[in-house]
Formats: structure tokens, sequence, C-alpha cells
């Protein structure tokens, strides 16, 4: 872990604000800022060019070791909305096969999938029972026409991490695709997706990635991604033509690369993943991990409900509460913030996620500002 004057240096707004709304956007670290800086100077001069292919290597190889993965099995999006559209749109799924996915849930993993509706595919919501949804709801649930289980691996709105590990051996051994939102937790809890059994991963870089807004990943495991067929087509996905005229795809996740790079960001996407590692993931998981719970003790001693799991279930950065009126709950959102101290409204209430760099004076602060606002 980086001292506490290096993570000040990274991330001035720490000394700025008591900013505790992680969950929504992460704030991207001074060698970030400065690297995109250099590659939006270049703009202006043309002639000199950067290192594509370098640039573009060095960052999936940094994602592929975030997440215990292959760099050939690691392709660049805009953002999760578009991982999830390419992974729905390139499967081999048929009319009256189904797909599972958890009701409720992020619309950005729920659209792509009701968008093959028209297509005959089944679209199974299954509820949830509890803080989060059960893998024993979804193993119920499943059928011989199941061709997909599509989930977040963290919860956007309580936090509750499903467990993947459980449910990718279950769905491995059926012969069923994986599908995995993970921009509430890659950056920020250890993310495996060999031991998970991951068919495909995708996550936004603009939360715990701390890449800003435009970039993201997608993984596609190394014996699925020849049975995809890319919806989007271009020059730096094609490795030719065969013969008799048909195009012959990149044998790994290449194949979903298309034309010019959003060079910027994925140069922000090397920078700041090189920084997580540097860190290590396990030890910004046990750090979250600590002033989540203190965060938890602290607000449940203001007589407010907590509404994130609790051990034994999957916890994760994020920590929800409410006063139990959704009305107090928005104008606690907005008193916080005219003090300095920012959440997010989000579910049944208030959502606080700490990340590494915050410190434990900033969840004493939240506390007690909370405290003078509700006397």
């Amino acid at each position: 872990m980086l001292s506490q004057d290096a993570i000040r240096e990274e991330f001035p707004v720490i000394d700025e604000v008591t900013y505790l709304n992680n969950a929504a956007q992460c704030p991207v670290p001074r060698r970030t800022v400065d690297r995109i800086g250099q590659i939006t100077e270049s703009l202006g001069r043309p002639h000199i060019e950067p290192n594509v292919s370098g640039e573009l290597e060095g960052a999936r190889r940094k994602l592929a070791l975030l997440m215990n993965a292959k760099s050939e099995e690691i392709a660049f999006v805009a953002n999760t909305s578009e991982g999830v559209s390419l992974a729905a749109s390139s499967l081999p799924l048929r009319a009256d096969d189904n797909v599972l996915i958890p009701d409720p849930e992020h619309p950005s993993l729920v659209y792509p999938w009701l968008n093959l509706q028209c297509k005959g595919v089944e679209v199974r919501r299954v509820r949830w029972h509890g803080p989060g949804l059960a893998v024993e709801d979804i193993f119920s649930s499943i059928d011989a026409r199941t061709r997909v289980v599509a989930l977040s691996d963290v919860q956007w709105t309580n936090g509750f991490r499903q467990d993947l590990k459980t449910l990718g051996s279950f769905c491995r051994d059926r012969e069923i695709f994986l599908v995995v939102d993970a921009i509430q937790s890659l950056g920020v809890l250890p993310v495996d997706v060999r031991e998970c059994h991951i068919s495909i991963l995708v996550a936004g870089g603009y939360k715990w990635l701390l890449a800003g807004r435009g970039n993201g990943c997608m993984f596609v495991h190394e014996d699925v991604v020849q049975k995809m067929s890319p919806p989007l087509v271009g020059r730096h996905g094609v490795r030719g033509v065969h013969s008799a005229g048909g195009l012959c795809f990149h044998r790994d996740a290449r194949r979903f690369f298309t034309g010019a790079w959003n060079l910027p960001g994925i140069m922000a996407l090397g920078s700041s993943v090189g920084l997580l590692l540097e860190c290590g993931v396990e030890d910004i998981a046990r750090r979250v991990g600590d002033l989540s719970q203190d965060l938890m003790r602290g607000v449940e001693g203001l007589g407010l409900d907590i509404t994130s799991p609790r051990r034994p279930f999957h916890p994760s950065a994020i920590v929800s509460f409410t006063t139990g009126d959704s009305i107090t709950d928005g104008q606690l959102v907005s008193e916080l913030a005219s003090h300095n101290v920012y959440l997010a409204l989000r579910g049944r209430g208030l959502r606080a996620a700490v990340n590494f760099y915050n410190r434990q004076r900033d969840v004493d602060r939240t506390v007690e500002v909370l405290r003078h606002i509700l006397q």
C-alpha cells in the first residue's frame, strides 16, 4: 500500500472534501490526469505518433493481472453497457433459449438481454429473497434451455456480493455462460475469473478502476471467444479474408477490436490499473473492509437502519442505510453535501462507499455530521 503522503499526492480531493461517493465515480489519480494530459497535448502534433501498440498491450496486460486472466482475453469497451451488449449480441443464442438475470438489477445489465426477446430468447427475472440473490434461487430457475446467467458481482444499491465461485462451478458443469458485470468490484475487491469460471466479465473504468468515463474492459474466456460472432466489425478485429469471401476473425478477444482507438481512455486504464497493482487489491480490500465496518457501526449507533448485507453474507465497499423515510433520506444527502460530505441516494436509502485513499477521519466526520443533522 502507498504511504499516506503518496496517497495525498495522488488524490488531492481527500484534503478538500469528505468523499464517500466512490460507488458513483472515483477520483482519477494525479498520475493518470498527467498521463491523459500528455496524450491530449500530442493531439495537436499528429506527426509525433505515440507507441499505440505498446500502450494497448500494456493496458491489457495490467487488466489481465488484476483479474487472473490472460492478456489475450482482454478487449476494450466504452462502458459497461457496450460490453454487456457485445456479450448478448455475440453469444450463440437461439429462439427458445433462456437467460437468467436478477430482479431487480442495474439497467445496464438488463436491457441488452431484453433486446434479444424479439429473436425469441426468453429472459427470466429471478427475484431476490433477503439481502441479495441467493445462488439456490438461481439454481432452481435453471432448466435445459438456460444458456446464460448474467448478473452483477456486487449489487449497486446495497453492496451485496454474489457467490461467484459456487455459481461459476454450477454453470461450468452445465455448459452455461456466466456473464458478470464487475463495475462495482473490479479494482477494489479481489476478482478471479479463473477460480470463478467466468465466461465474460465487463467493467466500466470510471468507478473502482479510477480511469474516468468513456473507457472500460471486457474479459472473454479463451474457451468462449471463438463461439462468439462480433456484431461490430473493423480492421483491427480481422486477420484476413477466406478464399470464399468470409472474414477470418482473431482467435482471441481482439476479434472485438474495431477501428481507431480511444487512446486517452486506454492510457488512463493502464495508468490507474498500474496504481492498483502497486497498492495490491488484497490490501485495498482489507483497508476498505475495515473502514466499511467502522462506518456501519457509527451509522447504526445513530439509530439508522443498515440495509447492506452483513457477514455471513458477502459484503463489499458499499454501506447503505436509511432513516426509514425516503424523503428524509434525500434531505440527508443534500444536508451532508452542504457540509462537504458526499454520498448518494440509491435504492432503499443513502449509499456510502469508501476506497483505499479514504481515512478513518473521513468515516468519523461523516458520522459526526450525520449526528449533528439528526439532532
